[in-house]
């Protein structure tokens, strides 16, 4: 057996390294792997229950010295149980006239070394007997703490399962008598708890198991009002814990003693995980598997083919990290991280209502908006059991956020928008490929909401836009045919600002939808009345050189943007417009800012084919510069029209994949509906 100074060294050594600190935690392993004295028990338990922040040991480190160095030989003395329940609790500042910390160990450290106890408690059960009811007293006092509850109840309950045979007590050494652990005082405080939280599985299964220790209770004396349903509470100790510890503590861990789940605790990997998932600690098993591949592998496994129970138990353990125990934007990010990795390793098929509940119903309260949605995002395209109406009022919600950090002229993120958004549509997609009944209402509750959360997206509305209606034209016939009008069509600021995209292909993609939403049965005429506005305006712009044009008559589907018409007027006096190029003729193919380079290019190509020219075209293309050269004697140019020539562009650019522009110019206009040549 190790001396106390060599353990007492090798701590030593690891607080003071600075790199990898495997080494030290290996040593030490060594040191104890046949057991040690309640000395350095208690030395131990200090490194791993600390919170001092000068040269702290990592939390990683902690786990490991708590899963393979904490080992004994020997019965414990009551001072070790009472260092560790004292330690239970959550960290509590007091900014009164007398400031007071109170720093407590992490929640996942605490749930830990209450794991420990549990497991070793055979080591520890005389010297708790024997303190009499006082053990009891300061764990019922611990139960107020909801995130430490199960193993606090479970402690509690073994305690009082022992056959209470003659024993010395604490209080009393000189003779035996036979006590009662369980007084009415701890009953009481029992009943208070349960008042206070009636849905708590554990004080529910405490409050049953009295009943068992004292045959006779009548909780009429303890809850007036409520002692009908106690009086009936019915205990179920194997459905509770028989998940939490194997065998509560037949069996313990330390390697003296085997296991009977794997000779390294709960690492049980292979086939035999699924018949042996009912002696898996679920509390530990998550928490390594935020951290180690192969435990969240089997995590996965078992959360595909458990029961129920271990699996509620993980939501809970997950519902009370979110709603608890994360303390500030880091701490969420990295625990929202991990999640995404288990999710990962399941690829659609782990479902936890906890992690859904907190992602769909919990709005982003980070600073950093955009690194939780990133997060979010990555969790969103699995959920693919979804209240498809929750989805829709997560989405309402982070629209209304986005809106807040965009009128503040809070820069925002390109790509989170981008993730977000393609998140959504994956789901779309999932729920598309299945064929279920509800589709199409799955898509007209879903995509409106996208529709407003890209406007608020700045720079790349318009490549939002374009995602969500290429998402919807490539839907078969009679899914489109379901779809409401408010989901065909985007709002007409999206629209609009698509037309006017610089992007050939968002121009192209957003005539193309245009064009498609044609055939569209509308139920309300004002949305046909819209999907009009949208073919003419882009008509106007394009083809016509009526680039805003307004008509006030109502029956006209000239709305010019819907721009105010003294609006119109200012800017045919800004300065860029001079005898060349006017307010009207800025959208045409030629001087189009998404389509002139590559109609410019094409020109060339034109002119670079027909050996008989003397001259190139300079300058902007108008029809009157095509008249001129036409009629010049010393300069020979293309032997067409003003109108061929934009027609033979229209041509060449349906035939390189702009096809949308032709879909909606050919499909329009009359006076081209014979012009296409065939795809």
């Amino acid at each position: 057996m190790s001396t106390y100074q060599e353990v007492s060294d090798a701590l030593e050594a690891l607080r003071n390294t600075d790199g990898d600190s495997n080494s030290h935690l290996t040593y030490i392993e060594s040191l104890t792997e046949n057991g040690t004295t309640e000395e350095i028990i208690h030395m131990l338990l200090d490194t791993i229950l600390e919170t001092s922040m000068s040269r702290p040991v990592s939390d990683y480190d902690k786990e490991y010295l708590l899963d393979y160095c904490l080992k004994t030989s020997v019965s414990l003395s009551i001072d070790v149980f009472f260092k560790i329940i004292s330690s239970i609790g959550v960290s509590i500042t007091t900014t009164h006239a007398n400031e007071r910390h109170v720093k407590k160990p992490p929640t996942t450290i605490q749930l830990s070394v209450l794991a420990w106890v549990i497991e070793s408690y055979d080591y520890f059960k005389d010297s708790i007997l024997a303190s009499g009811t006082l053990s009891i007293t300061l764990l019922v006092k611990t139960l107020e703490y909801e995130f430490s509850r199960g193993p606090i109840s479970q402690l509690i309950i073994l305690i009082l399962s022992h056959d209470m045979e003659n024993i010395i007590t604490f209080y009393n050494r000189e003779m035996y008598h036979r006590i009662r652990l369980l007084k009415p005082a701890h009953i009481q405080s029992v009943v208070n708890l349960y008042s206070k939280f009636p849905l708590d599985i554990y004080l529910k299964e405490l409050l049953a198991f009295f009943r068992i220790v004292i045959p006779d209770l009548d909780y009429i004396s303890y809850s007036p009002d409520n002692f009908p349903i106690l009086n009936n509470l019915a205990s179920n100790l194997k459905r509770i814990y028989s998940w939490e510890f194997p065998d509560l503590v037949l069996e313990p861990r330390n390697k003296k003693q085997k296991t009977t789940v794997t000779e390294d605790d709960v690492e049980v990997y292979g086939i035999q995980v699924f018949y042996q998932a009912n002696k898996i600690n679920p509390y530990k098993l998550f928490r390594r598997a935020l951290s180690d591949e192969k435990d969240a592998q089997v995590l996965v496994l078992l959360l595909q083919t458990s029961d129920e129970l271990f699996i509620s138990k993980i939501n809970q353990y997950i519902d009370a990290n979110f709603k608890t125990f994360i303390q500030n934007d880091y701490d969420l990010h990295s625990f929202l991280e991990k999640i995404v990795h288990v999710y990962n390793i399941g690829d659609g098929t782990v479902k936890l209502s906890s992690v859904e509940d907190n992602i769909v119903n919990t709005p982003i309260k980070s600073k950093n908006f955009f690194q939780e949605m990133d997060l979010r995002s990555q969790i969103i395209r699995f959920l693919v059991s979804v209240d498809v109406e929750q989805l829709a009022g997560m989405i309402s919600r982070d629209t209304s956020s986005l809106h807040n950090l965009f009128i503040s002229d809070t820069p925002i993120s390109f790509e989170s928008c981008v993730s977000y958004v393609d998140s959504i549509l994956h789901l779309l997609q999932i729920w598309v490929s299945r064929d279920e009944i509800d589709t199409g209402f799955r898509i007209n509750i879903i995509v409106p909401e996208l529709f407003k959360f890209s406007q608020y997206c700045r720079a790349n509305q318009d490549w939002l836009t374009v995602k969500i209606v290429s998402f919807i034209d490539t839907l078969d016939n009679d899914l489109f045919k379901r779809l409401s009008d408010k989901a065909i069509l985007p709002p007409r600021t999206l629209v609009y600002s698509c037309l006017l995209s610089c992007d050939p292909f968002v121009m192209s993609a957003i005539c193309e939808h245009i064009s498609k939403c044609k055939d569209h049965h509308y139920q309300d005429p004002k949305w046909r009345n819209i999907q009009n506005t949208f073919i003419m305006d882009t008509v106007n712009i394009l083809w016509k050189g009526r680039f805003l044009k307004q008509d006030s008559s109502a029956s006209s589907s000239s709305k010019g943007f819907f721009l105010h018409p003294d609006m119109m007027d200012k800017l045919s006096f800004l300065h860029v417009f001079d005898g060349t190029l006017s307010r009207h003729s800025i959208g045409e193919l030629f001087y189009n800012p998404a389509l002139s380079y590559i109609v410019t290019k094409m020109i060339w190509e034109i002119e670079d084919k027909d050996d008989r020219i003397t001259t190139r075209h300079e300058g902007p293309v108008t029809r009157d510069s095509i008249d001129r050269l036409g009629k010049s004697v010393e300069k020979t140019w293309l032997n067409v029209t003003y109108d061929d020539l934009k027609l033979q562009l229209l041509q060449a650019l349906d035939s390189k994949k702009m096809t949308g522009i032709g879909d909606l110019l050919f499909g329009s206009l009359k006076s081209l509906s014979d012009k296409r040549k065939s795809q």
